[in-house]
């Protein structure tokens, strides 16, 4: 039997190889004895462009008494020029009858193997040795972080030690894929971590990755650790652009929290030793909840294209601990000739009590396609119902052609007729683009944006006394939370969630020490805030509905309040 496995250093030389010189080494057993070990080969000389006629070598064993039941045997292939390639197999015999076993079979699908000298990998991207090599990749380069195999999510809150961190591909094949980090996976201190789910840190960081259903892994910088300006990098293996000329770079990103300082993007073009380019920097928070969405950057990597180069993503720590940022989906491809997205937009938003009839749009598109623009179609429409239930739709396209847009390069827009959003009602407005020629669709679209035009309330004076047939006092438990006219006012949370929240109470407070003995009347009922329910910090609000006040020269809004405890 030949065992290609169970030796140290292990070599058998397949695919793509780095050396002038290759090694081959199996240990043959069998329990008669092994006479020899031979190897076939035949080489493609890339100079003169032919092949070598077939011949054999005996290889040399590591012991020298003859028939051993055991033996590692080696072979070195030398002189192995660049774009050379050898295809070989070999032969055990033993020193009986003589039985012979081949290694491939000949009923194999390949009856031999084969390796081939490529030019060297840059220093930059790690250490080459016969029997191991660096891992470089061609395009497109997708990670995504999910494989069990390499990326190994940590453990622990985070706040102290290593645990955290997680096991990060550092190595070169077939155990790793030459990923760095510093600081390493062993360092305290701010670095980058492998995280499914949440962070731990309140008020800071995703609650999960990027893929739809959030349940998949991602890096993260953990900021309970560190310093103001300690900084963290993750790098990629090497990427081959030798031979490419539009090249883009896309990742998804979350940057949650009030102490957030920045993500920085560079390229390692060196050869010997790194020569980092910036390519990207985003600064401050971009989200304003750990529910937010994702979101995603592009930036071209055409200035660098032409050689091996290393990506590095560079988190630097803020002021204090909510200063998580978190990376997910990194792509590297050569992009469609058409392809146009948009990433953002900004206006409308929900939640105001008047809206004009030339109302903003603003957005941010991006040309993520190789050829350049000077003229980008984009349009919003919206399909309105009025308070009778009646619907009606409104179209308007324009075109972006305030400068040329590049690889990569962005834009922002405003247009020049908004829609009409006076009528009370609902409208469901959606922004999108239409490149010719684009045909990746996922990302040309945003909404629908749903925005809630709310007829004013306009009879003054208005009394919310808690007291009428209207309003049901509870005991302040969320099941039994009482309720009020919602006319005007409601509660947010609601009054039966069970978090922290307004509800009608009457006589004393369940708690003691705290909360008032009766209303202002001594008779009715009044709305109260339960300690004891939620969790902190929490909030709990009343809200009215728009109040249309133009009527009124001097208005006043008046309450009466309790706090103690």
């Amino acid at each position: 039997t030949l065992d290609w496995v169970g030796i140290n250093p292990q070599a058998k030389p397949i695919g793509a190889r780095y050396m002038p010189t290759q090694n081959v080494r199996v240990e043959g057993k069998d329990n008669i004895g092994v006479d020899s070990l031979r190897i076939y080969f035949r080489r493609y000389d890339y100079s003169n462009t032919a092949w070598s006629i077939w011949t054999d070598s005996l290889m040399t064993s590591g012991v020298t008494s003859s028939c051993p039941d055991s033996s590692i045997y080696t072979y070195s292939f030398g002189a192995i020029g660049v774009n050379d390639t050898i295809e070989w197999f070999v032969r055990i015999f033993d020193c009986a009858c003589p039985n012979v076993v081949r290694d491939p079979l000949e009923s194999a699908p390949s009856q031999s193997y084969k390796f081939w000298r490529e030019p060297s990998l840059p220093p930059i991207c790690g250490v080459s040795t016969q029997t191991s090599f660096p891992y470089s990749t061609t395009l497109p380069l997708e990670q995504n972080f999910d494989d069990p195999l390499f990326w190994l999510a940590g453990t622990g809150s985070g706040s102290s030690g290593t645990s955290h961190r997680g096991n990060f591909p550092d190595q070169n094949p077939p155990t790793g894929q030459n990923y760095k980090v510093i600081p390493n996976e062993n360092t305290i201190g701010y670095a980058w971590a492998i995280r499914s789910g949440s962070t731990s840190t309140n008020l800071t960081g995703p609650n999960g990755d990027s893929s739809p259903s959030g349940s998949g892994k991602y890096i993260y910088t953990e900021a309970d650790q560190g310093v103001s300006n300690s900084k963290a990098h993750m790098i990629t293996p090497c990427i081959d652009l030798r031979s490419k000329s539009c090249v883009l770079l896309e990742f998804d990103y979350h940057m949650y929290g009030a102490h957030v300082d920045f993500l920085a993007v560079t390229a390692d073009t060196g050869f010997n030793s790194s020569a980092y380019t910036g390519l990207a920097r985003i600064d401050y928070q971009q989200q304003s909840k750990s529910a937010d969405s994702w979101k995603t950057f592009s930036v071209s990597l055409n200035d660098i294209t032409g050689d091996y180069v290393r990506l590095r993503f560079s988190g630097n720590r803020g002021t204090a601990l909510k200063g998580d940022i978190a990376l997910d989906n990194i792509r590297v491809y050569e992009p469609a000739a058409y392809e146009v997205a948009l990433r953002d937009v900004f206006h409308p938003e929900n939640g105001f009590c008047s809206y004009s009839n030339n109302e903003l749009i603003d957005l941010w598109v991006q040309n993520n396609g190789c050829n350049d623009l000077d003229s980008i179609p984009v349009t919003w429409d919206f399909e309105y119902t009025n308070l009778a239930g009646n619907t009606t739709n409104q179209t308007h396209t324009e075109y972006i052609t305030n400068k040329l847009l590049e690889l990569g390069d962005s834009s922002l827009f405003s247009f020049a007729t908004g829609p009409d959003l006076t009528g009370y009602g609902i409208y469901d407005i959606k922004v999108y683009v239409e490149q010719s020629g684009d045909t990746v669709n996922t990302n040309d679209t945003i909404g629908p944006i749903r925005i809630v035009h709310e007829q004013p309330h306009t009879t003054f004076p208005y009394v919310l006394n808690l007291d009428d047939a209207a309003t049901t006092p509870g005991n302040n438990t969320p099941l039994n939370a009482g309720s009020f006219s919602n006319t005007v006012f409601s509660a947010s949370p609601g009054s039966s969630t069970g978090e922290y929240a307004f509800m009608v109470g009457t006589g004393f407070t369940p708690t003691v020490g705290s909360g008032p003995i009766t209303d202002k009347s001594g008779y009715g009922n009044y709305l109260v805030t339960e300690g004891d329910y939620g969790t902190s910090p929490a909030s709990a609000t009343l809200v009215s509905k728009c109040l249309d006040l133009t009527g009124m020269t001097n208005p006043v809004l008046q309450f009466r309040h309790h706090m103690f405890g």
